[in-house]
């Protein structure tokens, strides 16, 4: 009798924790959707156009009403090298519903100007005028105290993937100087990051952008790959630069910043500065990838270029099967 008395309690143990388990993923899943609602028409696509060569097209972040776009410097010019010059910058807003097909989901058109740009810290600033009634403009908080742990959610353009992806995960280690570049911080997170996420936000659970995803490191030095290692540099990096880069038009514009972000921070090469010149990055380790965008850019074209991406997917996944089920 007492064994049936034991048995028992051990059952409605388990079935409790069963039961509080679904109801914390059934938050979780909740909580997830609406935070997503919040802060997905807070991103852009935005597409990089020079003449008669590919472009290139990753995500921004909408900060203010009056159209100012934070992205990846890398977005505009993959190679952080050369001129802007001539190229077209085009900026997309997100619709009401979105359905993985490019030509309903690019409608919302407008065009992009550069208002700032700093390549050594992978950062640009453009400018599009008013944006539509229906668009949140995000907020870009401090990073200060965000500590390695922290839930963080990303939203971008994954390549082979949907437009205004929604991914999570952890904030994985707090890093300075990325590549080797002071003043350069980063979060690691393991939230999925891949080409065409550059320049979109990594929010925190309040939906406020802690990070401008940057960087992943795909493959080491001697071939072997690298998953779930991926770079966003700390929002306080962006808004260290943009009040120093546009004071006006970001007056107001910003949260209140931290005593650490209001103390001046020295350049590098000036004499305060710990480091003369930047470190080499190391090599094969941290990439800074932008999705490939057709050229000249039409909504068809792109739709044609993604679906025969996903059809050579599709074979190769047949031929896969084929090969590990011969004969069986």
């Amino acid at each position: 009798m007492q064994s049936m008395s034991v048995l028992s309690r051990l059952l409605a143990g388990a079935l409790l924790t069963v039961l509080l388990s679904s109801a914390a993923f059934a938050a979780e899943g909740g909580d997830l959707g609406r935070l997503y609602r919040q802060a997905s028409s807070g991103v852009v696509v935005v597409f990089s156009l020079p003449k008669g060569s590919p472009g290139s097209m990753g995500a921004g972040i909408v900060l203010s009403r009056r159209g100012l776009i934070l992205t990846n410097a890398h977005v505009l010019d993959p190679s952080l090298s050369g001129s802007l010059s001539g190229r077209t910058l085009r900026v997309y807003f997100r619709p009401a519903r979105t359905t993985g097909n490019f030509r309903d989901d690019l409608t919302r058109m407008v065009p992009a100007r550069v208002l700032r740009l700093s390549r050594r810290l992978d950062l640009a600033l453009l400018t599009v005028g008013p944006v539509p009634s229906d668009i949140h403009p995000l907020r870009l908080v401090s990073s200060r105290e965000v500590v390695p742990g922290t839930r963080v959610l990303a939203i971008g353009h994954p390549e082979q993937g949907g437009l205004w992806t929604l991914t999570s995960g952890i904030v994985s280690a707090r890093l300075n100087d990325l590549g080797g570049v002071p003043g350069k911080d980063a979060f690691q997170t393991d939230a999925s990051i891949n080409r065409g996420n550059s320049g979109g936000p990594l929010l925190d659970r309040r939906g406020e952008v802690i990070g401008i995803n940057t960087a992943i490191a795909r493959k080491s030095d001697d071939g072997l790959a690298i998953t779930s290692v991926n770079f966003a540099i700390r929002s306080g990096v962006a808004r260290r630069w943009l009040v120093r880069a546009l004071p006006e038009e970001v007056a107001g514009l910003l949260p209140p910043p931290s005593p650490a972000e209001v103390r001046p921070r020295p350049f590098p090469g000036s004499p305060t500065g710990k480091n003369s010149s930047p470190k080499s990055p190391p090599s094969g380790r941290i990439i800074t990838p932008s999705r490939p965008a057709p050229v000249p850019y039409r909504e068809e074209e792109v739709l044609r270029r993604e679906k025969e991406s996903l059809l050579l997917m599709g074979d190769r996944m047949e031929e896969q099967i084929r090969q590990t089920f011969n004969g069986r």
